[in-house]
């Protein structure tokens, strides 16, 4: 067998699994309680972003950059200009520096890399036999890979890496008559490349002790590009430019910071000149975004708790493997109708309050998903004939 590729074989007794299901049923159940936590929660969470961008809206005066109003302080404001700093951002690691709100570096490694692949077969009697295939191959990965917890380590360790990423934010930022601070600037998108120069390449080899290279938008640790050795990297730049941003955040004299409101803070900052309703627009739709991710994993939660809670039941009967495959796709199907269930009710309960109408729709949708399954069943029941 290849030194890049090993396998191993386990063997699982009937009643091995049986226990473990067993074992697994009560941490299904903590994870449907934990599915439906994280589904109440982000709904609270969501409704109160809601609410919070409202108000922000509702309350929000506009202020002049080029001055600081001082009958403004305490009071949230909006703001629109263009977002400059004196000084240049420097990277303190590295020595590369340019002039922006914000430096962001990423770093890629050259290293061993492990992937796994696992082949199950159930036999007649319940008991299971896995072989599962690890494979070795050296890649680029953006972020460090610990080899001593590989399967096979040896001839696959990785050194330590020469970099990690790093983000520097300007501190001398300045919108107009008005501060950000790091927090703020730290908010704005780094998207701009930053080409490294051959100074940057000389500076960098020095403090490395290491051959640097630029190649492309890359600062590359190493001695030949071309043909990559573990342990070789390649730094990249990014940067917020400076330009034009708006800025909704509370007053305190020249500062900005977040204005806290009846349900939550506001604390915005959006690239580009966008007046307050634009930026409440934007706040919600990115709210929207973040509801349906953690919908879907709270959904996730749910119906993998279900099937570990009705997995008994398939082990029980891969006694014989055909009849366990038969119940393994049904208590698959009830484990998602059972999670469509759990997550329409708990978000409807949790808009009830505020949004009656998408409350009610949603409780008709469960409604028809649960009921779905039941209806077609009678519909494919043979009908009894009357004599008379």
């Amino acid at each position: 067998m290849s030194q890049n590729s090993f396998s191993t074989t386990s063997r699982t007794s009937w009643f091995q699994r049986l226990g473990a299901s067993l074992s697994g049923l009560v941490f299904g159940l903590v994870l449907i309680l934990i599915g439906i936590a994280l589904l109440g929660w982000n709904e609270a969470r969501s409704v109160a972003a809601i609410r919070t961008a409202d108000e922000g809206g509702r309350q929000v005066v506009a202020a002049q950059t080029g001055r600081v109003d001082p009958a403004l302080n305490g009071r949230l404001v909006h703001l629109s200009g263009q977002a400059t700093a004196t000084s240049p951002i420097a990277d303190p690691e590295t020595g590369v520096s340019i002039g922006g709100l914000r430096l962001v570096r990423t770093v890629e490694h050259y290293q061993w890399v492990e992937t796994s692949r696992s082949e199950t077969r159930t036999r007649l009697g319940g008991g299971q036999e896995t072989v599962t295939t690890y494979d070795y191959a050296r890649d680029w990965s953006p972020r460090p890979v610990a080899s001593a917890d590989f399967k096979q380590p040896e001839g696959h360790a990785n050194p330590s890496p020469v970099l990690a990423d790093a983000d520097h934010p300007a501190t001398d930022a300045r919108l107009g008559a008005y501060r950000l601070d790091g927090e703020m600037v730290g908010r704005l998108p780094a998207a701009t490349p930053v080409n490294p120069t051959q100074a940057d390449a000389t500076n960098l080899s020095s403090r490395l002790g290491r051959s640097v290279v630029v190649t492309g938008d890359a600062l590359y640790v190493g001695a030949n590009p071309a043909a990559p050795q573990v342990g070789d990297a390649r730094v990249r730049y990014s940067v917020a430019p400076f330009g034009p941003v708006s800025v909704m955040a509370r007053q305190d004299g020249d500062r900005l910071s977040p204005y806290q409101a009846r349900h939550g803070s506001v604390f915005e900052v959006r690239t580009g000149l966008l007046d307050a309703p634009a930026m409440v627009r934007q706040v919600k739709a990115d709210n929207q975004v973040m509801s349906w991710l953690l919908r879907l994993a709270g959904f996730v939660a749910v119906a993998a708790g279900a099937g570990m809670v009705l997995n008994p039941l398939r082990v029980l009967a891969d006694v014989l493997p055909l009849a366990g495959s038969i119940v393994g796709m049904g208590t698959g199907l009830v484990s998602l109708v059972f999670a469509v269930a759990v997550s329409g009710v708990v978000i409807a309960l949790s808009w009830l309050a505020v949004r009656p109408v998408v409350a009610v729709l949603c409780l008709a949708i469960v409604g028809a998903a649960v009921a779905a399954p039941i209806v077609l069943k009678r519909r494919g029941r043979p009908q009894a004939v009357a004599f008379s």
